[in-house]
């Protein structure tokens, strides 16, 4: 339909996201299309095509804060997953943006347009990043002012790994911690293992490559609630099974 100032325009819903797109085509004016498109929860993206090709686009998130995203972004997730691997590896937003020629804002705002919210604070000298995807993963991290980095990521089971990196001697030192089925597996730098049954608190030493460190690996990664049989329940170690965790 055309509105009062002759404007063509067309609203279309999708359905399975919930978000609301208002196309306005000034085809008889300027040539300039504006596309608002309405995220369920509640951010604005706006992109404008001029009739030379050329446009710009500007995420408006919950909170009102309009950014216009650099040249080479992206506001259809195209790079989203980049970044959230980015940010598991241990990359900061500050360190990605610096990367791509950009500021962190608009990197804040590219993942809020695909419906990601970041939040940030810095408490008892502790600057955190969190960004929570409806993907439904989540990620955080987190630096401490001896620049300790602390990376968590949840997955859409419980499944939560966590990842600390430190400087120890001029070296860095990794240790990562798997939590799952009630059991957490604490990796050392070294590749040793320490199994925790966490109701109880009972703990296993694990030796790096022995046979109980890919059975530990197994325990951790089935998913005890799945209907297929391959990925089902599979006894958990025992009293009378130490051996098998490589003692």
């Amino acid at each position: 339909m055309r509105d009062g100032q002759v404007l063509r325009t067309n609203v279309s819903r999708n359905a399975r996201t919930g978000a609301v797109t208002t196309r306005t085509d000034d085809d008889l004016g300027s040539g300039d299309v504006v596309e608002r498109t309405r995220l369920a929860s509640g951010v604005e993206i706006d992109r404008t095509t001029h009739r030379d090709g050329s446009s710009q686009t500007v995420v408006t998130t919950v909170d009102g804060r309009k950014t216009t995203l650099g040249a080479g972004q992206d506001a259809m997730g195209k790079d989203s997953p980049a970044i959230a691997r980015a940010v598991e590896r241990g990359d900061s937003l500050d360190a990605i943006a610096a990367r791509q020629g950009v500021g962190r804002e608009q990197i804040e705002a590219e993942l809020a347009a695909v419906g990601l919210g970041v939040r940030s604070g810095d408490k008892g000298g502790v600057k955190s990043t969190e960004r929570v995807a409806a993907m439904p993963d989540e990620i955080s991290r987190s630096d401490d002012a001896k620049g300790k980095v602390t990376i968590d990521v949840v997955d859409g089971q419980g499944r939560r790994r966590r990842t600390i990196t430190q400087d120890l001697d001029g070296h860095k030192r990794k240790t990562v911690e798997e939590t799952f089925n009630g059991y957490t597996l604490t990796t050392a730098a070294d590749g040793h293992m320490r199994l925790r049954q966490d109701a109880t608190g009972r703990e296993w030493t694990i030796k790096a490559g022995s046979a109980g460190a890919a059975l530990a690996h197994t325990l951790l990664a089935i998913d005890p609630h799945s209907r297929d049989a391959r990925t089902g329940k599979i006894d958990c170690p025992g009293s009378d099974r130490d051996h098998a965790w490589g003692r």
